[in-house]
């Protein structure tokens, strides 16, 4: 059995495996519904996935699913006591010069802006 998204075939293997899946099975495997170590530092690396596809018309749809999806990772972590996460974007490619690189830094920069709203209204502290 094979899953369609967005007009990919994906093996049911990776279906379900984005970063928020990923957090809730760490959170329900490695923390076993309990609390987060408050002296590690937890890295959240995710994003470059949801622009895979994308086209002019979407590109900004898909930045704001980026957002969303690290609004909720860092809601998920801060409430399970992580106090230090550092948010990794995507690795730059400004000489690349195609839409896709171009929609990267774009989302870079959403990611940077919204990183620093997250720090100064989350517990902790959240750095990109």
């Amino acid at each position: 059995m094979t899953l369609a998204i967005q007009g990919a075939t994906v093996p049911p293997s990776i279906a379900n495996s984005g970063a928020l899946s990923q957090i809730a099975n760490w959170q329900a495997g490695v923390l076993g519904g309990g609390p987060a170590d408050p002296s590690a530092l937890y890295v959240f690396w995710a994003g470059s996935n949801d622009l895979v596809g994308a086209t002019a018309a979407n590109y900004l749809d898909r930045i704001q699913t980026v957002r969303d999806n690290v609004t909720a990772a860092m809601n998920t972590l801060t409430g399970l006591g992580a106090q230090s996460i550092l948010v990794a974007t995507r690795t730059p490619r400004q000489f690349l010069d195609t839409e896709n690189d171009l929609w990267g830094q774009a989302m870079n920069a959403a990611i940077h802006t919204l990183v620093g709203q997250l720090d100064a209204s989350l517990p902790g502290t959240i750095r990109v």
